[in-house]
């Protein structure tokens, strides 16, 4: 049975503001007075909105008990809003009035109730509890969103009872209605809980009059997030922490509406599930407070590839998973570069499952930077930076002197993670103008390769040695052929009469991705820098050697040289990676 409507929600259906404003007492002094016709109003809260300087002051204010607040501010244009909570029972308002504060003025700002210029909001809840549409419990949230500056929410907990329906009065507006529950079904059967019903609901609508908003929702209406968080391989949950996933409704986002809700079993304290409307919603990954032998943390995400999560249409069915080991990641948008010319560097902190982690505590400590450090050729420092977790835009760019020297460039990030991860750490290697590389030969078979991204001739790289012929195996027909041309990835046989250089030039060759097929020995080459084999697929399928010539014998080796050529034993076709280390 639900409660009546009470006497003193009558009365404030009625309630209007006026606005008086009069001249030079002190500076910038406002007087906010919230009364009704049976007298003052106690411990109403005031909140402030600073319009020209888009932000809400972080300080509010409470009516004495003549229902009074007084304060000072700066001259500018503010939105000042009127809240009464009433301690969580449903007799809430929430008024507005915008003001401009001069200069050694006085501004007064009366709430009054005079006539029906105010809205009665009726906020009503039947949701599915298992068996029956039942009024369960519930968080509520309004939110005024024609007013864009910020949130200046309604909340509160109304229960079944005498809190039925919520009842709020409001000035005319459009409002977001966010509402959410949590129930734990509990059976044995199965040695854990085995139901769960947790929703994230919401609705917007234009209160012009008095209105009732109703939440009815059966299952097939709905959509359902199941959100897994996965610890580290070293790390343990604590006792009674929860993994949640964080709402808002994209339509509201800028309003700041979140809904933090936790759903777990007994045996599951990491699992998280949530009944929300078939609609965009910007989700946040909150990890658990876990710990690594004496160390604390507490870890927040963005989930990945976005954060916006389209849930329609109703019946669709989304897991999200986070946590794990962290990583660092860094790149730029290109292998090469010219000095004045402008670099863009990408880079995150993600987790196993690519989600961007956002927030990092330590201990009770905020760990808001990872350090990012740009070398030159030479190894000496170019610049740095420190990258806030925090900035969801993973992107900066960095501008080269117009007299940045030519060669090489190491870019690296590095974040402490204490005991959980260590140092997490990265790097991206690029050149800058055209990479100039030497190949020695000595008397004899020598054996080689391009390091740099360009095609020579046999004629233009070795003309000037009398060198008129090149060698490479063909792992197909399994025989040596003669070539005249020289690509870069492939080991070739030279042979000279006499000790000699030659100089090549071209791109960067950072990376080269190789595919060894069929099965058997093959001719590689190295890339621009001391390099090695960094990625077999399928695993398993190379030889875990790469074996050089030293001029006289065959040496088994791990890194590869530049200008080098290497043979390597495929056991089965495969595609493989080299990489500058």
């Amino acid at each position: 049975m639900r409660a009546a409507f009470p006497l003193f929600m009558t009365l404030l259906a009625v309630f209007m503001a006026t606005l008086v404003i009069s001249q030079c007492a002190a500076d910038g002094a406002v007087t906010v007075h919230v009364y009704n016709n049976t007298g003052a109003i106690p411990n109403a809260r005031v909140m402030i909105f600073d319009e020209n300087k888009n932000q809400r002051l972080w300080y509010d204010y409470k009516t004495d008990s003549s229902g009074i607040a007084f304060f000072e501010l700066p001259a500018s244009n503010y939105t000042i809003f009127v809240v009464n909570e009433q301690n969580c029972k449903p007799y809430f308002f929430l008024f507005q009035q915008h003001i401009e504060v001069l200069d050694d003025c006085e501004v007064q700002v009366d709430f009054n109730i005079q006539d029906s210029s105010w809205a009665n909001l009726t906020v009503d809840a039947y949701l599915y509890t298992g068996d029956s549409m039942e009024w369960v419990e519930l968080d509520l949230v309004v939110v005024d969103i024609t007013d864009k500056y910020g949130y200046h929410p309604v909340a509160c907990k109304i229960a079944d009872g005498a809190d039925v329906p919520a009842n709020i009065v409001v000035t005319p507006a459009t409002y977001g209605i966010f509402i959410s529950h949590r129930e734990i079904r509990h059976s044995w059967a199965d040695g854990f809980n085995v139901s769960y019903h947790h929703y994230a609901l919401y609705n917007i609508s234009i209160i012009s009059e008095d209105t009732t908003v109703t939440f009815t929702p059966s299952l097939d209406q709905l959509s359902n997030f199941t959100g897994v968080f996965h610890p580290a391989k070293n790390e343990q949950v604590c006792e009674g922490e929860h993994a949640y996933i964080k709402l808002v409704p994209l339509e509201l986002y800028s309003f700041y509406t979140p809904a933090m809700l936790s759903g777990h079993h007994d045996a599951d304290l990491c699992r998280t599930y949530m009944l929300v409307n078939p609609a965009v919603w910007f989700v946040k990954l909150l990890a658990p407070r876990t710990i690594v032998g004496h160390t604390y943390y507490e870890m927040e995400f963005l989930s990945s590839p976005t954060p916006k999560i389209d849930m329609s249409p109703a019946g669709t069915i989304k897991i999200l998973e986070w946590g794990g080991n962290l990583s660092a990641y860094i790149a730029t948008d290109k292998e090469s570069y010219n000095p004045g010319e402008k670099i863009l560097f990408l880079w995150d902190i993600a987790d196993e499952f690519g989600n961007m982690l956002t927030e990092l505590e330590i201990d009770g400590s905020d760990v808001k930077y990872a350090e990012f450090t740009l070398y030159y050729p030479n190894g000496s420092v170019a610049y740095t930076d420190s990258l806030k977790l925090s900035k969801t835009y993973r992107a900066f760019s960095y501008i080269l002197p117009d007299d940045a020297p030519t060669g090489v460039y190491k870019a690296t990030i590095t974040l402490d993670t204490g005991p959980r991860d260590g140092v997490l750490y990265d790097e991206a290697r690029f050149a800058v103008g055209v990479v100039e590389c030497k190949i020695s030969l000595s008397p004899g078979w020598n054996l080689i390769s391009l390091p740099v991204d360009a095609t020579y001739s046999v004629d233009d790289l070795f003309g000037d040695l009398g060198i008129t012929e090149a060698v490479t195996w063909n792992s197909t027909t399994k025989s040596y052929v003669y070539v005249d041309e020289l690509k870069p990835g492939i080991g070739y046989w030279v042979y000279a009469s006499a000790e000699g250089t030659v100089t090549v030039t071209g791109p960067l060759l950072q990376s080269l991705t190789l595919d060894l097929s069929p099965a058997g020995w093959h001719l590689i080459g190295a890339p621009t820098s001391t390099g090695e084999v960094t990625e077999v697929v399928p695993p398993k399928a190379l030889y875990p050697a790469v074996f050089g010539w030293t001029g006289e014998d065959y040496i088994e080796q791990t890194k590869m040289q530049p200008g080098k050529g290497y043979w390597v034993l495929a056991y089965q076709p495969c595609t493989i990676t080299v990489q500058i280390i």
